[in-house]
């Protein structure tokens, strides 16, 4: 009889621990996480400084993601949309899952400006959502995205990235599924 012994039986118990990282302003124990101090340099940094963008944030913090959006490491794209565009969404009804995809859909990575959107007529950007594309149009030196969210702010620098603001939200729909 063989036995595999009590190092391979303890391989098999590692499901049971729950690991979180407790540096994020989510974990801090009730702690708001807008009474946490926030790079104001960083494009989580950005959203809670610009009450313009209140609505934003809360699906940043909805998705869990704004420890992501404040690593200065970070170098991202993120299209954000004011409150004045949101004004028919109620956030609280969002769930973590729809709130992160809404995030990753407004998220690429690198840094792309606006001139390099300008460049060609139409292409499609990959974003975060590995199951989501945003197909960029310029036409007449306006820039669409999925036809439905014109860039009306655009190339704020922050140190971890840049930040176009757009006049709708970008949500997944089944056009923008890739194939």
């Amino acid at each position: 009889m063989v036995s595999n012994g009590p190092a391979y039986q303890a391989g098999l118990m590692t499901h049971m621990y729950d690991f979180q990282d407790i540096n994020s302003p989510s974990c801090r124990n009730g702690t708001d996480v807008l009474s946490v101090k926030v790079p104001e340099d960083t494009l989580f940094g950005f959203l809670v400084g610009n009450k313009q963008f209140s609505k934003m944030t809360e699906i940043v913090i909805k998705s869990k993601m704004e420890t992501l959006l404040s690593e200065k490491q970070s170098n991202f794209t993120f299209f954000i949309t004011p409150n004045e565009s949101l004004e028919d969404l109620n956030v609280s009804y969002l769930d973590v899952g729809l709130a992160k995809q809404i995030v990753k859909m407004s998220l690429l990575d690198n840094r792309i400006p606006m001139r390099v959107l300008k460049e060609s007529p139409c292409r499609y950007l990959y974003t975060k959502n590995e199951q989501q594309r945003l197909f960029v149009t310029c036409l007449y030196d306006e820039v669409v995205i999925n036809n439905n969210a014109k860039v009306i702010m655009s190339d704020k620098n922050v140190s971890n990235g840049v930040i176009h603001v757009v006049n709708n939200l970008l949500i997944p729909t089944n056009n923008t599924y890739m194939n």
